[in-house]
């Protein structure tokens, strides 16, 4: 028997092999009037039988779209869609000319085969003027692929919004991507994929913009990191002039001293970068000195990725972002509120997200956090016993029912094994202030104010345990009840002068977006870069770019 099974598994690989002939790697092609007919029975041949299990590598480099483009040369009866006679057609060459240009829109054009296509297409004549109608199809169907890769990340981005990793997934881009590149090549309205796939988002043009602008204003000059002050003084402020001047902030015609001229120069660069504007080197005004060209080029980049994720807002929204430490408030396109905001820590971030804030509470209580009781708090009162009292602090059981700390053996608990919780009883001593504006998450994180006012004067307010602490939260609570019947300015500051606790309920819920940007652009067209403070921007870089 197993002699028998060996000639029949032969004979079956043989027929299998015979229905299934491998694309020829060349095939020369004497008469132009020939090339697109064996281009298309080689892009048929490329993508008949294909599903979303298969895969299929053209010239080494793999297609992530396969099953698109087979359903787009089937509208196209397999046909060159981008080629004519072994040529690019114009609306082939448009084509190549967009993925070129891709970093235009802040995309890297090697992501979208263009030296693989443009090798092709160099080699696809012989010194007999013969075309090779492998390279032919193997170029449309890169230009395909390209094209289709292009629109996605164009529409929606890179990267999964949430893990960061690179992702193509066409799922996300709203629009039927196959019919609509097909009225695109029918009508030879290229223009049509920007047109309609790009985002609308005004930052986000203005970013686009601001790129063009900072590639072209910095073309021929260069900087790179600065070496510590601490190694060699004279050394520094060389290399520190050289950075202001390559990066245009060091106006030489000034008729001042040197020394002044440095200064107005660092200034200029630290209003750029949203710093304190006061001529001095500290920790946040050196890190962005050592951000070279390449990466602030990268970081507008990564901005315009993130715009690509998003929806339009509401017409009513207050916006959080937390780079800028800014909070804003927006009513039909006017900003009617503008105030600064601390945000959760390195090691405690604020969560991106999108709510609605729905309710205010004046005098709040503070819930202590599971993982502050027992990290913090409960380290402070082994130390010292009347912590809790010095603090307004109440201990509660599971059951909410207030305990006697005096009864409790402290000692014995650590940070798994905790059976209390604590409230901080409200005033102006809470942690969470005299307002706590509340909307729904996951996260239990919160809007409020705070008692740590002197914290809003650092440049960089990444203190808190993931809450985001506003400066002015009198001016919210107004806004939120201007058009309510029920409570006006003067009862609000009313129930502020009784100090007790109340919740004011919203007539008018206000949207409300938590996001990350590093790099925005103001009214006035000016750009400006924020420290990447969770170091969002540089785990973006590294994946997209394998960094």
């Amino acid at each position: 028997m197993k002699r028998l099974a060996y000639p029949a598994l032969l004979l079956i690989l043989l027929g299998l092999s015979q229905c299934n002939q491998p694309v020829p790697k060349t095939e020369p092609i004497n008469k132009k009037e020939d090339v697109d007919k064996y281009v298309s029975k080689l892009i048929r041949k490329q993508l008949e039988k294909t599903d979303s299990t298969t895969r299929k590598v053209i010239a080494r480099d793999s297609l992530v779209a396969l099953l698109q483009i087979s359903k787009l040369y089937e509208l196209f009866n397999f046909k060159p869609v981008w080629t004519f006679d072994g040529s690019l057609t114009p609306i082939g060459d448009s084509l190549f000319y967009l993925l070129k240009q891709a970093d235009i829109n802040g995309l890297v054009p090697e992501n979208y085969h263009v030296g693989k296509i443009d090798s092709l297409f160099k080699n696809a004549s012989d010194s007999s003027k013969r075309i090779d109608a492998v390279k032919i199809a193997d170029a449309e169907l890169l230009l395909t692929d390209g094209l289709f890769k292009f629109a996605v990340h164009l529409n929606k981005g890179r990267v999964n919004p949430d893990s960061l990793w690179p992702e193509w997934n066409i799922k996300r881009v709203k629009t039927n991507l196959v019919q609509f590149l097909s009225n695109v090549i029918k009508e030879k309205k290229l223009r049509l994929i920007t047109d309609s796939l790009e985002p609308k988002n005004e930052q986000y043009q203005k970013l686009k913009s601001a790129l063009a602008y900072f590639r072209n204003e910095f073309k021929n000059s260069d900087w790179d990191s600065l070496p510590p002050i601490q190694n060699d003084t004279v050394t520094f402020y060389k290399l520190l002039r050289q950075r202001l001047i390559a990066s245009h902030f060091y106006d030489s015609t000034l008729v001042v001293s040197d020394d002044k001229k440095l200064e107005k120069a660092l200034k200029k660069f630290q209003l750029q970068h949203a710093l304190n504007d006061d001529g001095k080197i500290g920790k946040a005004t050196y890190a962005a000195l050592c951000l070279s060209k390449e990466q602030e080029i990268r970081q507008i980049e990564m901005n315009m990725e993130r715009w690509r994720w998003k929806t339009s807002p509401a017409k009513r929204y207050a916006w959080v972002n937390i780079p800028s430490y800014k909070l804003k408030v927006i009513d039909d396109d006017t900003l009617y509120l503008e105030a600064k905001v601390i945000t959760g820590s390195i090691t405690h971030h604020t969560p991106l997200l999108q709510s609605s804030i729905t309710y205010f509470i004046i005098y709040p209580y503070w819930n202590v956090p599971y993982k502050i009781a027992s990290e913090e708090i409960l380290p402070r009162i082994k130390w010292d016993t009347a912590y809790l009292h010095k603090n307004n602090f109440d201990v509660l059981d599971w059951n909410n029912k207030v305990v006697d700390p005096k009864t409790i053996k402290w000692s014995k608990y650590n940070k798994t094994n905790l059976p209390y919780k604590f409230r901080q009883q409200e005033g102006g001593d809470n942690s969470l202030g005299v307002i706590k504006f509340m909307f729904n998450n996951p996260f239990g994180v919160y809007l409020h104010d705070t008692n740590s006012k002197k914290l809003f004067g650092k440049e960089i307010r990444a203190l808190s345990h993931g809450c985001v602490r506003m400066e002015n939260p009198w001016a919210l609570a107004d806004y939120l009840i201007k058009d309510d019947k029920h409570y006006t300015t003067d009862s609000l500051f009313t129930y502020f002068e009784k100090e007790q606790k109340k919740t004011i309920p919203l007539h008018k819920p206000l949207s409300l977006y938590i996001n990350y940007f590093t790099a925005e652009v103001d009214e006035d067209g000016k750009l400006f870069f924020y420290t990447d403070i969770y170091e969002l921007d540089k785990k973006m870089v590294r994946n997209i770019y394998n960094r």
